[in-house]
């Protein structure tokens, strides 16, 4: 639950910035019985965003108040690097579409518009794609100049609409081939990834 978050479940809601305020929130408000699901089943992406980050922001405290050279301070060096690349696996959930929706391994609302069903749709994108097509090299011209923002929460939550916005392309193209070798569309799939993961 960690890695996404179905924003289709919860955008009518005021997300609180604490987790275990956003579970009460799921249960007052009625969320969990109108959908029938699991208190862990809307995910908990934007929390787990926040929470790595100021973990992140509090090790390079310590880091600080650490000696140069000491065995203390290479181990919180270890923990930074853990830190960051959990941090960072979990940011590039956020820019995925797939970790946005409750339609995340196949299109499961009503589908009048023949979008692929089957469960494999996630990893066709996420997996089989992207490893196969992406040049990583591609991806860094698309990257943003970095914005300071302190507000992890808001800043994650964002990115996640952001992502959310994009479920129905998303679809469209996989439904279209744009993830298959040598389709048409296949410079449109590969376009729409690149932007992804540079946005991640």
């Amino acid at each position: 639950p960690n890695h996404f978050l179905d924003y289709d479940y919860v955008s009518s809601l005021n997300l609180p910035r604490e987790r275990y305020d956003y579970i009460a929130l799921l249960y007052s408000s009625g969320t969990l019985r109108k959908y029938s699901l699991k208190v862990d089943s809307p995910g908990f992406l934007p929390w787990k965003i926040a929470e790595s980050a100021d973990l992140l922001e509090a090790q390079w405290r310590l880091w600080r108040r650490s000696g140069p050279g000491s065995v203390e301070r290479r181990q919180i060096e270890q923990n930074i690097i853990n830190t960051a690349g959990l941090l960072g696996h979990y940011v590039g959930d956020a820019a995925n579409p797939d970790h946005a929706t409750s339609n995340y391994n196949g299109w499961t609302s009503p589908n009048p518009n023949g979008y692929p069903t089957d469960c494999d749709a996630h990893w066709r994108f996420e997996t089989q794609f992207i490893s196969r097509d992406i040049d990583p090299s591609a991806v860094f011209p698309l990257v943003k100049p970095a914005r300071l923002s302190n507000d992890y929460f808001a800043t994650a939550l964002e990115e996640i609409r952001d992502s959310n916005a994009l479920v129905e392309i998303l679809y469209r193209l996989d439904r279209d081939g744009a993830f298959e070798p040598g389709s048409r569309t296949e410079p449109a799939g590969r376009q729409f990834a690149l932007e992804r993961l540079a946005a991640g």
